[in-house]
This record gives structure tokens, sequence and C-alpha cells, in this order.
């Protein structure tokens, strides 16, 4: 009895190997499926397929998606290393700029001064104070400062308007100062030997829109030498015809003595505010600009942004088309930017 359970006992065991060969023999589903990099094979409802499991996959993410490297672990196999996750919210975007997504890539794009390269080559950054309710604000504007500006000269006229480099010394330390005027068929008047045109005037039509250099007076359709008096350094003249040292007049932070201007000042102003004075000694002597007030505290003296100025619209005033010479007036906390004709 022993000897016919022995020889059953063999019998099974030989049944169940001979049924396992036969199982192991037959083909698994992801066996024959080579995966490229980056994905691996998965089987699902009798389906096998290659999978994306890291960010080295061809196409991981969904068009407008990018793909992020993370660590995890997993009970189930496949196992992605990845996130989807949208553009900016990786990007990093260095200061005064700020990230926009197309649909397909993230870019950083300038919104205030504090951005390298907001302006182009002969252009200068002039921040606006304004309110928005859409995303990005945009609270700067370029103005063309010199003829190397793309928008030096901009002209519906067929022919192109010629850009005229000059030199000019502007007192208006708050606003840009050109330093150029354009000519064209519409603008044919270009101004003589030692003239620049007027301030605000680009569109030169006649002598009446130049106005002579320092020493230089009208007379004849010309601009003439009426006097050879030169002011000191770190000085401007008070007068068109400068004859003495009296005619000149120091700048900030300088002062008249034995017919030079010497320095005076032992204060620096802070950021945002500018002397009121010619000799600065203290905050006192700074006055800070439109938008900003004082605040004093125990170890510093600065100012600091209004928080009572107005909200202006978004989009900047324009003169009529007709107007040949429109002047911009920057915003300011209690005045919102107006257009203004100078024909």
């Amino acid at each position: 009895m022993s000897l016919l359970r022995f020889l059953y006992s063999v019998s099974l065991c030989l049944l169940v190997l001979n049924f396992s060969v036969l199982v192991t023999s037959l083909p698994a589903p992801c066996s024959t499926i080579r995966c490229p990099k980056g994905t691996e094979c998965a089987y699902f409802k009798e389906t096998a397929s290659c999978v994306p499991i890291s960010c080295e996959a061809a196409n991981p993410c969904e068009k407008g998606k990018v793909c992020v490297d993370i660590a995890r672990q997993c009970v189930t196999s496949p196992c992605p290393q990845f996130d989807c996750v949208e553009p900016c919210s990786v990007a990093l975007c260095p200061e005064g700029t700020t990230c926009i997504d197309d649909g397909s890539k993230a870019e950083c794009i300038p919104v205030d001064c504090k951005a390298k390269n907001a302006c182009g080559p002969g252009q200068e950054c002039t921040p606006i104070d304004i309110e928005c309710i859409t995303a990005p604000c945009i609270r700067f504007q370029c103005v063309a400062m010199s003829c190397e500006a793309e928008n030096a000269c901009d002209d519906d006229d067929e022919e192109e308007p010629e850009c005229i480099p000059v030199r000019k010394v502007c007192k208006d330390r708050n606003n840009p100062c050109p330093q150029f005027y354009c000519t064209s068929a519409r603008c044919p008047f270009t101004c003589p030997n030692n003239s620049i045109p007027k301030r605000g005037k680009h569109c030169i039509s006649k002598f009446d829109h130049c106005k002579c250099n320092q020493h230089y007076r009208k007379k004849d359709g010309a601009c003439q030498l009426c006097s050879e008096f030169t002011c000191p350094n770190n000085s401007t003249p008070k007068k068109r015809c400068v004859k003495k040292v009296s005619h000149c007049k120091c700048d900030y932070g300088f002062k008249l003595e034995a017919e030079k201007c010497t320095d005076c000042s032992t204060y620096q102003c802070p950021q945002d505010s500018i002397p009121k004075g010619e000799c600065v000694t203290k905050f006192g002597d700074c006055e800070c600009k439109d938008g900003f007030r004082k605040e004093k505290s125990s170890n510093m003296s600065k100012c600091i942004q209004r928080d009572d100025c107005i909200v202006c619209p978004l989009a900047m005033p324009s003169c009529d088309e007709s107007c040949q010479n429109c002047m911009i007036k920057p915003q300011k906390c209690k005045r919102c930017a107006k257009a203004i004709c100078l024909d």
C-alpha cells in the first residue's frame, strides 16, 4: 500500500512539473516588445504597450505642458517618475520680468524698468504708474533718446524720415531728454548750424521751431555768436548770451566760489528722491519724486510709495491723427497722463 502511495505522489509531482514547464514556455505579452528610452511595457486589458516612465520619453506630456522629473515609490508597475505641469510654474524669471504662456512654451517678458534690456538701443525706460485688471501688467514705456532707437522717427510719410542727432541740455530731470529730431517730406525744414529743435518739436517745418545754442542768438534767419564766455565746470548758463560767471548757475550739489562751482554736498539723497537746492547736507534738502512720500525712522530716512494715488486707464492717451506734434504729459500721483497737441 505504501508503494502505491509513493508511486501516486511521484506521478502527481511529474504532472505539476510538466504543467509548469508548459506555462513558462508560453511567451509573455511584453516579452516580444522593445520599448524606447524613457518608456516601459505595460499589460492592460489583454493589450501590451509602451508607456512613458520618465522625461527621457519622446512625448511624455500633452501639448502645452512641460515634463518635470519626480522621484516616487510605487507598489505597482509601471511607476512613472515624472509629472506634467504648466510651463510658467517652473520658469525662473529674473527681476523685472514675468512669465507668460502662449500655449506651447513659457517666456519671461519685461514688465518694469528693473528688467535688463527692457528697452532697445537708443531708448530710455520710463516707469508708468498704472493699475491693471489683466496680466501681464506692463509698467513702463520705451522713449526714443537718440537716432539709434528703432522708433526714433515714426512717420506715415511715404518718404522715409531722416533722424538728425543733436545735443540738448534739459532742466527737467524727471522726464526724458531726447537728443534728436526728424525731418521728412511733411517736415522739410532743417535747423541751421548752432541750433536745435525746441523742446517737444520733432517735426521741424520753419525756423521758429528751432532754438539757438548757448552763446548764439537768432538774427537774419541764422544763429549768430553773441558771447564767447564759457561757464565753468558743473554749471549751466542762465542766459542765452553769457558774458560773465554771474550768468551761470551751478549744478545741484555745487556752489559758486571764486568763479568756480565747487562741491558742497555732504549728503546723498535716497532712492526715488532729488535735491531741492544746490547744496545737500541732510534729508530735508531732498524732495521725493511724484508718487512717493518721506518716511523717517531712527536709523533710516527714505521715500516710500504713496497709497493715495489715483487709478488711471491702462491705455496711453494720444492726439488726433491730424496732429503733427503730440506731447504726452506723464502720469503723476494725482493726475493721469494727458496728450497735448503742440501744432
